[in-house]
């Protein structure tokens, strides 16, 4: 003998469609980083017209210096940035320049050091710091940047 079993059956109701309103949420501003490039020649670092901002960086921006066959000289002033890459020769002679971040010497191109200070830089690949005066002041020689061991030296 065969049982059949049936299911019971159900109303089935239909759901009544809800209206759902969508809600408007203010969100905070945010602010997109990009690097600030030295576009000019030769020149001081203070030359707002030499950096692609028109201002010069600051303290939330990557700053680089990349352009063949100049030289940046920073003589006054306290400037503060995120990082900095230079792959043209750059010299502290006299002010305050404080990088958070990594600072990246490629190309071997000379950082050349005679006055003022140097302040948190973490210096990084293969840099050599030329010294013959000025103050590094919490500086750190050398780290591992992307798991890589990067080396810095100071020579004077």
């Amino acid at each position: 003998m065969t049982t059949l079993i049936f299911p019971a059956v159900r109303k089935i109701r239909r759901a009544k469609a809800r209206s759902v309103r969508p809600i408007l949420e203010a969100l905070e501003d945010r602010t997109l980083l990009s690097p600030v490039t030295w576009i000019g020649g030769s020149g001081d670092w203070n030359t707002g017209g030499n950096w692609s901002n028109g201002t010069g960086p600051g303290a939330s921006d990557d700053a680089i210096i990349d352009v063949a066959g100049v030289t940046v000289t920073h003589l006054v002033g306290s400037h503060t940035v995120q990082s900095l890459t230079i792959n043209d020769p750059l010299t502290l002679s006299g002010g305050k320049l404080t990088v958070t971040g990594n600072l990246v010497q490629q190309n071997a191109n000379p950082f050349t050091f005679s006055g003022g200070t140097l302040s948190q830089a973490t210096v990084v690949g293969g840099a050599v710091l030329v010294a013959s005066g000025g103050t590094l002041d919490g500086v750190t020689l050398g780290a591992t940047v992307a798991g890589v061991p990067m080396s810095a030296t100071v020579q004077g």
